[in-house]
C-alpha cells in the first residue's frame, strides 16, 4: 500500500522488507499544511502488466535522469505524483545513501516534493518531470516541517539545512559531536538535543536564520582546524 498526501504537520511512517532481506523506516509528510501543486503516493502498487500508465522517469545519485534506470545499492524509492491539472509521473530515485531514513514530505514551495533515499535527499519538482532532481545533502537523519516559519529542516548528526519557499534559506556549521536531534520547533526557537562533551544537553537555534542563541557552541571547546 502506498501513501498519499498534499499537505501537514503530520509525519507517518511504516516499516518496509527491502530486496536484501533489511527492514527500511518509510516517511510521508503526512497532512502537512503547506500548499501544494500537487499529490503524491509512495510505492505505489506496480502495474500488472508490467507497464506505468503514464511517463517514469528515473533519478541517479547525482540528480541526473537516468536512462535505463538502475538502482544498483539497494531497493529504489518509487513515488506516483498528480500534479494539479497535469499528467501524472512516476518518480523513481536511486538507493544508496549514508543513513537509513527514507520518506516523502511536501515543502514549503508548491511545485517542490523532497524525497530522502537512505538518507540522501532529493528535491524533485513535482509538475516538471523533465527537470533534473536537486540534491539537498546526504546523512538526513530527521525531517521537521516548521509551517509557522515556512521551513522544512533537513537534521543530520551534527548540522542543519532549512528549505524555504525559494529554495535554501539557511545552513548551520557544526553544531555539536554527534547525535543532533531536534526537540521542538516553532517562532521561540529550534531546540535540539544533542552530544556536547559535557556541555549543555540541548542548544537552541534561531529559525530566521539559523544562529545558535543558546547552548555551549561548538567551537567554544573543538578548535575549527581540528576536523581539517
Amino acid at each position: 500500500m502506498g501513501h498519499s498526501g498534499t499537505s501537514g504537520t503530520g509525519v507517518r511512517s511504516r516499516r518496509v522488507q527491502l530486496g536484501n532481506g533489511q527492514y527500511s523506516e518509510v516517511v510521508t509528510g503526512g497532512d502537512s499544511a503547506f500548499t501544494s501543486a500537487y499529490t503524491f503516493e509512495v510505492d505505489p502498487e506496480f502495474p500488472g502488466n508490467g507497464y506505468w500508465d503514464c511517463p517514469v522517469v528515473g533519478f541517479d545519485r547525482t540528480g541526473a535522469a537516468m536512462s535505463p534506470f538502475d538502482s544498483r545499492w539497494g531497493t529504489p524509492f518509487v513515488v506516483r505524483l498528480r500534479p494539479d491539472g497535469g499528467q501524472d509521473w512516476v518518480a523513481m530515485l536511486a538507493a544508496g545513501g549514508l543513513g537509513g531514513l527514507r520518506g516523502a514530505f511536501p515543502t514549503p514551495s508548491p511545485h517542490l516534493l523532497a524525497v530522502v533515499v537512505d538518507g540522501l535527499g532529493y528535491l524533485i519538482d513535482a509538475v516538471s518531470p523533465d527537470e533534473p532532481a536537486q540534491i539537498i545533502l546526504d546523512q538526513i537523519q530527521q525531517v521537521v516541517p516548521m509551517l509557522d516559519q515556512d521551513l522544512l529542516l533537513f537534521v543530520r548528526f551534527s548540522d542543519i539545512v532549512a528549505l524555504g519557499p525559494s529554495g535554501i534559506a539557511w545552513r548551520t556549521p557544526r553544531l555539536c559531536v554527534d547525535g543532533l536531534e531536534v526537540r521542538e520547533a516553532n517562532t521561540g526557537g529550534i531546540v535540539c538535543s544533542c552530544d556536547n562533551l559535557g556541555g549543555t544537553p540541548t542548544i537552541t537555534l534561531d529559525p530566521a536564520t539559523g544562529t545558535q542563541v543558546v547552548g555551549t557552541r561548538f567551537d567554544s571547546f573543538w578548535p575549527p582546524d581540528a576536523l581539517a
